[in-house]
């Protein structure tokens, strides 16, 4: 007969065994995925608040240094006006998500949080494109490439163009003929002299 402290003492065994293990085994593997972005995003948002508290600790010990020295620090000028266009491209991000009418009141929330977050993880001494993401800066890279195989290949149309009209307009030089089936020498030498003069 099983009394109600070995079921206590059971219950409380599973608990504790299912607190250890963070990602129950009976997951998807979609639901395991998802739980593993999250873990790597919760831990890269700590490794740069971590960098940020750090470089925001170094700044305000050499601006307390340069303010005993009276030195004007152009260095924190430049950290001063990146910290307020982090701010700024922020808050036009923010005003742009909730300025969008084909959101949810859930995705909206989600998205000006991560916006936020995203704030507070980000560090004044990142010279590295300011306020732009990781897709800005790959689909700007992307553009550029499209653009530059777009004009590249619109290079070549027009090359072949050239020297289809060349090769029709040589052609029909060199099909002129006399009354008496003789070839027109005029034509002949004026299409050569244009061949010489261009590749010259």
């Amino acid at each position: 007969q099983v009394t109600v402290s070995v079921l206590y003492w059971r219950l409380t065994t599973l608990l504790k065994q299912m607190s250890r293990s963070s990602v129950p085994k009976t997951f998807f593997a979609s639901e395991r995925k998802q739980h593993f972005n999250k873990k790597v995003r919760t831990e890269g948002l700590n490794a740069a608040r971590q960098k940020r508290d750090a470089d925001t600790k170094r700044i305000e010990e050499y601006r307390r240094m340069c303010e005993r020295e009276g030195i004007q620090s152009k260095r924190l000028e430049e950290i001063d006006k990146r910290k307020a266009e982090l701010r700024n491209n922020t808050e036009e991000t923010i005003q742009s998500i909730r300025s969008d009418a084909s959101l949810t009141n859930a995705e909206r929330k989600r998205r000006i949080f991560n916006a936020k977050r995203k704030l507070a993880a980000s560090s004044p001494l990142e010279a590295k494109r300011a306020g732009k993401s990781r897709f800005e800066r790959l689909e700007a890279e992307r553009e550029a490439e499209r653009e530059a195989a777009e004009a590249e290949k619109q290079r070549k149309i027009q090359e072949r163009r050239d020297k289809r009209m060349d090769r029709s307009r040589r052609n029909r030089a060199f099909a002129e003929r006399t009354r008496t089936g003789q070839p027109v020498l005029a034509s002949r030498v004026s299409s050569l002299l244009e061949r010489i003069e261009r590749s010259k």
